[in-house]
């Protein structure tokens, strides 16, 4: 992936096309995955605390449970993954 586009007439660099300066597009990617992971992570630790307040359903609620502790690994990963 290159930073320039073909314009017509030019190529148009980055920071003309994203008024941030240094800030390219593998930054915005990853800022957006960290805010996403981030929101993933909080709606999943709330919903598991829900469950656990309110532990009515023992069998059914140990799979929900476990499998809300799956969002915030995979998001942990692939923010990671996305960061290198």
């Amino acid at each position: 992936f290159s930073c320039r586009t073909m314009h017509p007439l030019r190529y148009i660099e980055c920071s003309a096309i994203i008024p941030l300066g240094d800030f390219v597009l593998h930054d915005y990617a990853w800022a957006v995955a960290g805010i996403f992971a981030l929101v993933g992570i909080i709606a999943s630790f709330y919903n598991i605390a829900l469950h656990l307040a309110h532990w009515t359903r023992p069998v059914y609620q140990l799979w929900i449970v476990r499998v809300l502790f799956i969002v915030p690994i995979y998001a942990i990963i692939s923010f990671v993954a996305i960061h290198q």
